[in-house]
């Protein structure tokens, strides 16, 4: 797994961080560490492309069917399709990434503010607020 040291020397992954459980819908441990959506009431998944993210898929509960979401602060998340820039809002891209929004699209609350370090190993460091 990549640093998540920026090149200016900061470890933005995790500041500021909050955590909520969920179940999870088809979600199993492969699946950690990447982007997550609200696919039904209490429930999280990786949804389809486009759906605004819900956060950082952090533990899987196999057993219990229950997930835990890293769902404020600072993450670092793989990214598809061109490279987002700072200050680009971002969506799931339903494959465990995010991907910037279009043009007008009112979702996309979170907000990148690094991509000079992750961007060549595909990742994008995001504020959730």
């Amino acid at each position: 797994m990549p640093s998540n040291r920026g090149n200016d020397g900061f470890y933005y992954d995790g500041i500021n961080r909050h955590f909520t459980s969920f179940s999870g819908y088809n979600l199993t441990s492969t699946h950690l560490n990447k982007a997550v959506t609200h696919t039904a009431s209490k429930t999280v998944g990786l949804g389809s492309d486009g759906n605004d993210l819900a956060g950082k898929l952090m533990i899987v509960d196999e057993d219990l069917v229950a997930v835990t979401v890293q769902d404020q602060g600072y993450v670092v998340l793989p990214y598809s399709g061109v490279t987002p820039a700072v200050g680009d809002r971002v969506v799931v891209d339903g494959v465990g990434g995010v991907r910037t929004t279009a043009v007008g699209h009112s979702g996309g609350r979170p907000k990148v503010i690094d991509t000079s370090t992750f961007s060549v190993d595909g990742n994008v460091t995001i504020l959730q607020e």
